[in-house]
């Protein structure tokens, strides 16, 4: 959150990012695993107005890991399912790695 509160408009020397800055425009980041979670998606949105793209993992506390198995548990190798987070305007994707079925 420091970093972004910290680059949040930078560059704005020039005359487009002096606009955006003016008018309040919203910024996009991006960041891997090691940065991305509920907390900061949240916290970006409402502290900043900005938004955030990036892979949290499913062990992460909050995100629905078991459900997401148990639906794709008998799909097939390499299938995918796309979840949208309404109250939070996440998207999150279980993905099926390999046919083998989990224990019930």
């Amino acid at each position: 959150m420091r970093l972004i509160e910290a680059t949040q408009y930078c560059g704005s020397n020039k005359p487009e990012r002096q606009n955006a800055r003016k008018n309040k425009k919203r910024e996009f980041y991006y960041g891997d695993s090691w940065f991305t979670s509920r907390r900061l998606c949240e916290g970006l949105k409402d502290l900043f107005g900005h938004e955030w793209f990036g892979a949290l993992k499913t062990d992460h506390s909050g995100t629905p890991k078991e459900e997401i198995e148990k639906i794709i548990k008998d799909w097939p190798s390499g299938s995918y399912l796309v979840v949208e987070y309404e109250e939070l305007q996440l998207f999150m994707v279980g993905y099926k790695y390999n046919y083998r079925k989990k224990a019930p």
